[in-house]
């Protein structure tokens, strides 16, 4: 309601943007294709409707669900439990290299694409030593990549 400032349940391509972020979804283009392709004929020219934009965000928001769990499971591989069968939910920088660069197939990440990573989620350490020392909550890293905004929890030990 607050994006729909004339309220007549329409909003145009930057507030849908705006929107989608507040809610948890990256705004790919492909994303925002098909918020467009599923509104209704009689729609104007650049606007999505209500109805349209609950359809299409509750649809992404399942499929974004079903992929937490499997993402927080790759990580706990890395992150053994303790003698009282808690994890730490912490992964060190070296073994997020790792897994972004080695494990995830075919969605790996090139050396390249992973420094700008951990440079837009400052976590770029001082030397590649530092690595073992920078430590990062998977849980909340995994819920940032989900709505696009690589910023996480991140402790040096």
């Amino acid at each position: 309601a607050a994006h729909d400032h004339d309220h007549d349940h329409m909003i145009t391509r930057a507030q849908l943007v705006d929107v989608m972020s507040m809610i948890g979804l990256k705004a790919t283009d492909k994303l925002i294709q098909k918020f467009y392709a599923a509104r209704p004929k009689n729609a104007g020219p650049s606007l999505i409707d209500l109805n349209t934009f609950l359809a299409v965000a509750s649809e992404q928001l399942l499929e974004a669900q079903d992929v937490t769990p499997e993402l927080i499971e790759l990580f706990e591989v890395f992150d053994p439990p303790a003698d009282d069968g808690s994890r730490s939910g912490m992964v060190t920088l070296k073994t997020l290299r790792h897994i972004m660069l080695e494990v995830l197939t075919p969605d790996r990440l090139t050396r390249a694409e992973f420094e700008e990573f951990i440079t837009v989620a400052r976590l770029k350490s001082e030397g590649y030593g530092m690595e073992d020392q920078v430590k990062i909550d998977y849980r909340s890293l995994v819920n940032n990549l989900l709505i696009g905004k690589p910023r996480m929890n991140m402790r040096v030990s």
